[in-house]
């Protein structure tokens, strides 16, 4: 249920409309992604603001604006400011209290508005279809790769697992996913075709080739519908090079609704 993030954002006088976003859902790798995909971004002179979870350290690592964590001053501004209207809609408990990661997301987007951010990149915390991030109309989904995770809350099967993150797809926008369990691909496949959004998936519209690689890092190619592109990453893995095709496939569904990125 969103109807408490929806009243807070309401409350708090929270806009995203107009702004392009990025949501990432998925089981693995869409920290990465996201990181990769608002880097990209900032480097392209889009004041970018990125909400990841969970952190390491501290809470300010989950509210970032062109690769700079809040600082702690202005956290503990930000939820002080909130904290009336919260207490206010919990002691209604009109739709139960809200959660901790709830507030959160909508403290972040109160701080990307209010620092004005251009671009949006959210990562879900936990399934999809009613993470509190699935608030926003995004404008490009992307799906990292699936696998079992909190089956007790997502389902017991790949099949319901894929369909709560799959909620994340919103009508007529486009789709990039990691390679997936054929019954993932097929889940995707069904709502993207219900959506009527174009899936754009790793390994068949996006084609990635390892060029190199070394402990100092890892060079591959993407290859798009209408580019072609030859990056070097310092991370290592396979894995990453699937999270850095998901995340230029990303960009350049940004680029062709507008954004100008070189």
């Amino acid at each position: 249920d969103l109807r408490r993030v929806s009243e807070l954002l309401g409350r708090l006088g929270v806009k995203t409309d107009g702004l392009p976003i990025v949501h990432i859902a998925g089981t693995k790798g869409k920290g990465s992604t996201a990181a990769m995909v608002a880097s990209i971004l900032t480097a392209a002179q889009y004041r970018t603001g990125l909400f990841t979870s969970p952190h390491l350290h501290s809470l300010c690592e989950r509210f970032i604006v062109d690769g700079e964590p809040i600082a702690e001053n202005d956290f503990t501004q930000l939820v002080s400011s909130a904290k009336p209207k919260i207490a206010k809609m919990n002691r209604e408990h009109t739709w139960g209290k809200l959660t901790t990661f709830e507030a959160l997301t909508c403290l972040a987007l109160l701080y990307f508005q209010e620092t004005k951010v251009e671009v949006l990149v959210l990562e879900t915390g936990l399934g999809g279809r009613l993470d509190a991030t699935n608030v926003v109309n995004s404008d490009v989904s992307v799906i990292t790769s699936i696998s079992y995770d909190h089956t007790e809350i997502l389902g017991a099967s790949l099949e319901m697992i894929a369909s709560e993150k799959a909620g994340i797809i919103k009508k007529g926008r486009p789709v990039v996913t990691s390679p997936q369990h054929p019954i993932v691909t097929r889940v995707l496949n069904q709502f993207c075709k219900k959506q009527g959004s174009p899936l754009l998936q790793i390994g068949n519209q996006i084609l990635v080739e390892r060029e190199i690689i070394s402990v100092d890092g890892q060079t591959f190619n993407v290859k798009g519908p209408n580019y072609h592109h030859r990056v070097t990453t310092s991370l290592i893995g396979s894995h990453q090079i699937e999270n850095g095709a998901a995340a230029i496939g990303a960009v350049e569904l940004l680029r062709q609704q507008g954004l100008n990125i070189s």
